[in-house]
């Protein structure tokens, strides 16, 4: 066992310093500043390029008569607030063309694309 210890610590002593010492791995660290407030740009217009599909979408959305959705919804009303119907009915069109039709695919898409 003691043979075992006495090899280890020669590779160490001999091949570390070979390893580490040597092949100019660099010492310093790029700093981590925590605080930063945004890391997309905080206008969502530039996190997309602008001949994107979900633009399209969005204006033919807001073309539309959704007075219907609203009728079900009343200030002051118990509850959270929802969700904008408009904003909710471009999500449901711009999965379906994307063919994500599963509401858990669909959140786990607000997650993790940008475009969503």
């Amino acid at each position: 066992m003691s043979l075992l210890l006495f090899c280890g610590g020669v590779f160490r002593r001999v091949f570390g310093w070979l390893l580490w010492d040597n092949l100019g791995v660099a010492r310093g660290f790029k700093s981590v500043d925590r605080d930063q407030p945004f890391l997309l740009p905080p206008d969502m217009r530039q996190w997309l390029p602008g001949d994107h599909f979900v633009w399209f979408l969005i204006d033919v959305v807001g073309e539309l008569d959704l007075s219907g959705f609203m009728r079900g919804y009343r200030l002051g009303a118990k509850g959270r607030e929802a969700f904008d119907p408009a904003m909710m009915v471009t999500l449901l069109a711009y999965a379906y063309q994307d063919g994500v039709r599963s509401s858990r695919k669909i959140e786990q898409k607000c997650v993790t694309d940008v475009a969503y």
